[in-house]
């Protein structure tokens, strides 16, 4: 079956598997093959890595494609340093801005896409192995794969890289919300599980006293954007996640000032009763996260890794069986929990579209038939 983004399920228990860790670049890989890893180990470096952010500066300026040039303060070619002004607009009494979001090269203007090239340098990458293990595979120049036992968790959506750190939990509940008064400095370096969501205020608290990562069940929109940006929009009111955050989700992930995964989706939706009690019975052990999101040239969502002292080798089961709890992802019942009531089989839809579903119990109570695709496997 197909379950956004991967095909297995968004709980991997005290199993056995292997994960590919791999340098956005080429560079030289440290390990041999066999050789016993730890999460933060160095497997892998790079030399100075170069990344282009694409700025939609026409549209955070409020102006025609086409008369992008006539506002850029910038030539092609010049050094840039983060927060100078790369064009502007006089409006009235006041001028609207653009600046850059890091130090690097304005490569290009793109007049017909209303666009700026901005080429920065990320510097040297060291990629860490992320769990213990042993290298089962030397990918040349690039990476490793690393054969684990331990317990595998996936979010939805993560901003940011990657981080260790031991476990706390914030709240008692997974419906509960972390506030901003309730962080403890006590949780610098920690990975921090906020329960249902956080605001802007507590992920800035959080990243106030130094935690490493925060994990939570879902956020506003606006709450991110405001965390992300630090209140800056452009002058329509509007956030651009490219300029604002070094990205887009087709890109190996958007800059974060606190690696942040969220788990059911964005508003206000309590965390999976499963994964958050699978979390708060690991408090005070390491934990590693991984926070990389791509939905374009490839598929990848964030994983939560905790190690078991011993893990089964078994199989990864995704099928869809009576009994067998669900998670719904489709646009009108996002990360509702739901238990299949049998095996999948083929209907047609009102248009007559033949298409594989099974029939679900909510909840609620209500039963209904989904799309497989529609439908993640829990455990």
């Amino acid at each position: 079956m197909w379950s956004f983004p991967t095909l297995e399920p968004i709980v991997l228990a005290q199993g056995t598997f292997a994960i590919e860790r791999m340098l956005p670049q080429a560079g030289e890989v440290l390990v041999s093959l066999g050789e016993p890893v730890s999460p933060d180990e160095v497997i892998a470096r790079s030399e100075d890595v170069e990344q282009t952010l694409t700025l939609y500066v026409a549209s955070e300026l409020g102006v025609d494609n086409s008369e992008l040039s006539k506002y850029v303060a910038k030539s092609i070619g010049s050094t840039i340093k983060k927060g100078d002004v790369i064009a502007r607009v006089r409006r009235g009494l006041r001028t609207a801005t653009v600046k850059s979001p890091s130090d690097g090269t304005l490569v290009s203007v793109d007049d017909t896409n209303g666009t700026v090239l901005v080429s920065s340098s990320l510097g040297k990458r060291e990629l860490l192995s992320l769990v213990s293990g042993e290298v089962e595979q030397i990918i040349p120049g690039h990476g490793a794969v690393i054969r684990t036992s331990g317990t595998r968790l996936y979010g939805i959506v993560g901003f940011g890289t990657e981080a260790i750190g031991p476990l706390v939990t914030a709240v008692d509940r997974p419906d509960r919300e972390l506030t901003a008064d309730s962080v403890s400095s006590d949780w610098k370096g920690s990975i921090v599980v906020a329960g249902m969501t956080a605001g802007a205020p507590a992920l800035t608290r959080l990243r106030e006293v130094g935690a490493a990562a925060v994990i939570l069940g879902s956020i506003p929109e606006g709450d991110l954007r405001r965390f992300l940006t630090g209140g800056q929009m452009n002058q329509d009111g509007f956030w651009n996640p490219v300029t604002a955050a070094h990205g887009d989700l087709s890109h190996p992930s958007i800059e974060s000032p606190l690696v942040t995964i969220v788990t059911e989706g964005f508003g206000r939706r309590q965390m999976n009763d499963r994964l958050f009690d699978i979390l708060s019975a690991r408090v005070g052990q390491t934990v590693s996260v991984s926070a990389r999101t791509l939905v374009g040239n490839g598929l990848a969502r964030p994983e939560i890794y905790l190690d078991d002292d011993e893990g089964e080798d078994r199989g990864i089961d995704d099928r869809v069986v009576a009994g067998r709890e669900l998670r719904l992802v489709d646009s009108g019942a996002f990360s509702v929990a739901a238990t299949a009531l049998g095996d999948p089989y083929v209907s047609p839809d009102r248009y007559g579209v033949r298409r594989v579903v099974a029939d679900v119990q909510l909840e609620s109570g209500q039963s209904r038939a989904v799309p497989l695709a529609n439908i993640e496997v829990i455990e």
